[in-house]
């Protein structure tokens, strides 16, 4: 049986992997693998042309790791199982020298399509064919590109699909690991910064006029991000002096329209970081 793959990127546009040839249907698929359009889960840094080796080696933007592959439930059919999932191996924390291994998601036995693309492995149209990821079945023999079984890698979603199972049942010459690099560098919502913060900044005895008021933390915000508003009513941004070149402060100046505050009333600062 030849491998559908106008029904593999049918089903990818609906965030759903092919994992039987027996589910035609988008209901069919119970998995959600999601899709990189988030600025959460794109890459912020380019890929090294050089990938890094050996296993557990890192640049701080890819690591070489032997990954685990699990069989997905309800998969099988009668020519044998069909679909499997990748996770991080049980030693992951133990092994890796990647400063962020320990918080999630890089953590023992993590599944990638569980993250949303938190884990992804890196894909040969961004790193080139030196990235291309060597699958291996349960006794480490590798499965070529072109074997007869015909498999495809959802790099995203974290699947390993196989039209043509090489035996039924749990057998050791289904796919069992994959030796990839995974991405460990930041998304681009940590490097540009997104709508995130919301800062409630408490009033006091002022009347606000011409009151100077710090950011939390001394965080700076983008310029043109600024939202100011009293118990949830916005104030014309000409009334808002935005406090440069930090930007860590902003001073309602004279003129606005702002009601005499009570120690109620609160500001609420909302922006984008810097």
């Amino acid at each position: 049986m030849a491998l559908d793959q106008a029904l593999i990127s049918f089903k990818k546009l609906f965030n759903k992997p092919h994992t039987s040839p027996n589910k035609p249907l988008l209901a069919n698929e119970a998995l959600n693998v999601g899709f990189p359009a988030s600025t959460f889960h794109i890459f912020a840094e380019a890929i090294n042309a050089t990938p890094p080796t050996p296993f557990w080696a890192n640049d701080g933007i890819a690591e070489y790791v032997r990954l685990d592959l699990t069989f997905i439930s309800g998969t099988d059919t009668a020519s044998g199982r069909h679909a499997f999932s990748l996770s991080l191996p049980s030693n992951y924390q133990a092994m890796s020298s990647n400063p962020k291994a320990g918080t999630d998601p890089f953590v023992d036995n993590k599944v990638f399509y569980t993250t949303s693309g938190g884990l992804q492995v890196v894909p040969t149209v961004l790193g080139g064919n030196a990235y291309t990821p060597v699958l291996r079945d349960g006794s480490l023999n590798v499965i070529p590109p072109l074997d007869e079984r015909e498999w495809f890698l959802y790099e995203f979603g974290g699947i390993v699909y196989q039209q043509t199972p090489p035996a039924t049942g749990a057998s050791l010459l289904n796919p069992a690991h994959l030796d990839a690099w995974i991405y460990i560098g930041d998304m681009a919502d940590e490097v540009v910064g997104g709508i995130e913060l919301v800062n409630v900044v408490p009033v006091g005895t002022q009347d606000g006029v011409n009151a100077t008021f710090s950011m939390p933390g001394g965080v700076a915000y983008r310029q043109d991000s600024l939202i100011v508003m009293l118990n949830g009513v916005s104030y014309d941004p000409a009334s808002i002096s935005k406090v440069g070149p930090a930007y860590t402060s902003f001073q309602i100046i004279a003129g606005d329209n702002l009601p005499n505050a009570s120690l109620n009333d609160v500001f609420t600062v909302s922006f984008s970081i810097a």
